[in-house]
């Protein structure tokens, strides 16, 4: 096999290998950062592999048994590596080059890859060399996403290269070890010339997106005021989804510490007095590790979230909150990226109440093997747009709106869904409800209307190739109780506490800053935020004493901060309940 003329353009696998170097190959110097796992940890320790290498490039390596990507690594003989993400930014050198051996303990990589390449970047290193996984014992259907996910990648990013491992070994069986994954001391010599080979044929490296990033400052904090409820308010929903704001059309991302005040009432068919707002926030490439705090223009800032992105990701969420002075509401991050804001409706004094269901109800799951209301219902096409008839469901039958939980199953790579009122003819609005990455579960909420283009007809359009998952959590109904919106404020934070152990309800005392419980109320709208859970899995709240529901509001991934926007009814005393199917800290905030 010969290797590819070019790594930029495809991945490749190395030659046969020679007995001896070839003597007319001159030595180029590339520095060179190597990150590996146990699986690249033979080099480190093979004075022969080393010496292969350092004839032909200068490199530092670094490799470690039982490291991850980015996530928490997993514990070898008592003892917890650093992360990949972790060992780049400790690093002190300057590099050209970055090759990355690790991902074989991690379940998805999707994410990690945009994180460390935009950790790269900020190192001013040239170019990114990714070394893909021999699709080989228990875990091969996870090692084979991976590649995929990988392969998604390399078109995403000019300045990735992929190394056709996988290829490679399964041409020369006798490189794996008895587990098909670790190396034996030929697989050990020819990792060697083949990352030398890799690095030989790195060109000049590829022009770079506008590194927006850099034009990032911190900008002061704002000042507020006790904000002045409006009073109970009704629902009313857009006939579309509209954008209101698109920081990349500006010249700079918002700032470290910025906050962006975004005029809605009276604007883009929001009326005058519209006293609240449901939008879906985007923070889009963010510049480093960030949240987002969304609150009523004019008021204290408050100690809440409603996005949380690592550094490179593009992460969306939904939220209900009020409007302040001059009929803005205002965004604040905590670290730089550029911001999307898309309205879906607003709350004026009239209009419709919101009722919460007693449990979500799953309208659609596309997945094999499930039927839900569509039973010739099956994976979507990228591009594609699902027709949910809502309208035959009992419950949604007169509502003008719907509170939704959607999520993307297995994505096959990386890409969006946008949630929007029928006909589905009709033309697609601009924006965007949930961000997907290749092989990652993710859920975000939608409000959508109800009554445009036929009887409870919504769409649903994707992308990326993706099965789905539709569950309503609330429909609005004439009668029903109006929306009480408040400050955001955070009621549970169990970092200040007690983390939720897998298998656990945590119940909820709904007093926040000196409010009685909303004893009065039917329901809650807030956010619901999962921090640093230990294994992937998913959240679900519900009124307490009710069973715990066969839906989720929240689907995690190790070591994450993962946020959804939730609506839901009260239960004992006031109460809520939140069960996790993993170990992790949760947040709670309301706004309604």
């Amino acid at each position: 096999m010969s290797p590819a003329t070019s790594v930029q353009a495809a991945p490749f696998a190395p030659a046969n290998l020679p007995t001896a170097l070839p003597a007319a190959v001159p030595p180029v110097v590339t520095d060179t950062l190597i990150i590996g796992d146990s699986v690249l940890a033979a080099i480190e320790t093979s004075s022969t592999a080393r010496a292969t290498l350092a004839a032909r490039h200068s490199f530092a390596i670094d490799a470690k048994v039982c490291r991850r990507l980015i996530a928490r690594s997993c514990a070898y003989q008592g003892v917890t590596p650093p992360t990949a993400l972790d060992t780049l930014q400790a690093d002190p050198g300057a590099y050209g080059t970055l090759i990355i051996g690790v991902g074989y303990n991690d379940v998805a990589i999707g994410g990690a890859i945009d994180t460390l390449l935009a950790e790269a970047r900020s190192r001013g290193i040239e170019h990114v060399v990714w070394i893909n996984y021999h699709e080989a014992g228990s875990y091969s259907a996870i090692y084979a996403q991976h590649n995929a996910t990988l392969n998604a990648k390399r078109v995403e990013y000019p300045d990735l290269s992929v190394i056709d491992w996988d290829a490679a070994v399964s041409e020369h069986r006798d490189w794996a070890a008895a587990d098909g994954l670790h190396l034996t001391p030929a697989g050990t010599q020819a990792m060697a010339v083949t990352i030398a080979d890799a690095l030989d044929k790195l060109g000049p490296p590829p022009p770079r997106p506008v590194n927006r990033c850099a034009s990032a400052r911190v900008s002061p904090g704002v000042s507020g005021a006790p904000w002045e409820n409006p009073g109970p308010a009704g629902l009313y929903p857009l006939t579309a989804p509209v954008r209101f704001v698109d920081t990349r059309q500006l010249s700079t991302p918002v700032d470290n510490h910025g906050t962006v005040t975004v005029p809605i009432a009276g604007r883009r068919g929001v009326p005058t007095d519209a006293v609240g707002v449901a939008a879906t926030i985007t923070a889009v490439d963010a510049c480093v590790t960030t949240y987002l705090t969304a609150y009523p223009c004019g008021s204290t800032r408050p100690d809440t979230s409603v996005v949380n992105a690592a550094a490179g990701s593009t992460v969306a969420n939904s939220v209900v909150v009020g409007l302040g002075s001059g009929g803005a509401l205002c965004v604040y991050a905590d670290g730089a990226t550029d911001l999307i804001v898309d309205v879906s409706g607003y709350l004026a004094p009239a209009g419709e109440g919101l009722t919460p269901l007693p449990s979500p109800v799953r309208l659609i799951d596309t997945r094999p093997g499930t039927t839900h209301l569509l039973p010739d219902a099956r994976r979507l096409a990228a591009g594609e747009t699902l027709t949910v008839p809502a309208g035959r469901f009992e419950p949604v039958v007169g509502s003008g709106l719907l509170a939704l939980n959607i999520t993307a199953v297995q994505p096959a790579g990386s890409g969006y869904l946008t949630v929007f009122p029928g006909p589905c003819s009709s033309p697609r609005p601009e924006a965007s409800n949930l961000n997907m990455t290749a092989g990652r579960d993710v859920a975000a909420a939608a409000i959508v209307a109800n009554r445009i283009g036929g009887p409870g007809d919504f769409c649903v359009f994707s992308s990326a190739a993706t099965d789905l998952i539709v569950d309503i959590e609330a429909v609005s109904l004439p009668g029903a109780a109006r929306v009480g919106l408040r400050e955001p404020a955070r009621v549970l934070d169990t970092r200040r506490s007690v983390i939720v152990s897998a298998g656990q309800e945590r119940r909820v005392d709904l007093i926040a800053g000196g409010d009685p419980k909303p004893t009065d109320g039917v329901g809650i709208v807030g956010n619901l935020t999962a921090v640093d859970p230990t294994s992937d899995g998913y959240l679900s709240i519900y009124p307490c004493g009710a069973t715990v529901p066969e839906v989720s509001n929240l689907n995690v991934r190790q070591g994450d901060a993962v946020a959804n926007l939730i609506v839901t009814g009260l239960g004992t005393n006031g109460e809520v309940c939140i069960f996790s199917s993993v170990t992790t800290h949760v947040l709670l905030d309301i706004s309604a």
